[in-house]
């Protein structure tokens, strides 16, 4: 079993963004990012894991995905802005990532961003099965400041 980095947020800390997405775990491990997320760009940097959970959606259902799920947590390499045209919205990458399986992650909330501890999903990021991204599909554009 590959590691991650080792947590060094404290126990009472918020450790991690995470996002309600109709994006497939393919789309995502293909590109290694996130994004298009209305979210404060300096507090995405300094989370070290995203947590992507599933929306509830005709997709999800045909394909036997379970709703508000959590289905893939990635360690965060980096976050950035998104393009001009999508002012205030974050795009996070990650470098690595591995599958979980924690039901009802999402609380209801209407904001599809969240930032929460792992520690509290019962995703033990110490002990998961880390796999390396490998970026097949194109970056999205930046804005350029």
């Amino acid at each position: 079993m590959a590691s991650g980095k080792k947590s060094t947020a404290r126990e009472d800390e918020t450790d991690a963004v995470m996002v309600y997405t109709g994006e497939s775990q393919e789309e995502l491990v293909s590109r290694g990012w996130t994004g298009n997320w209305v979210a404060g760009l300096e507090r995405a940097r300094s989370m070290q894991w995203v947590v992507l959970v599933r929306r509830d959606g005709l997709t999800t259902r045909r394909n036997g995905h379970v709703a508000r799920s959590a289905f893939l947590v990635g360690r965060i390499s980096g976050a950035s802005a998104a393009s001009a045209l999508e002012m205030g919205r974050v795009t996070v990458y990650f470098d690595r990532y591995a599958e979980v399986f924690v039901p009802d992650a999402w609380t209801g909330s209407r904001n599809p961003v969240a930032y929460v501890r792992t520690g509290d999903l019962g995703i033990d990021v110490d002990t998961v099965d880390w796999r390396d991204v490998t970026v097949t599909a194109k970056a999205p554009l930046q804005r350029v400041d």
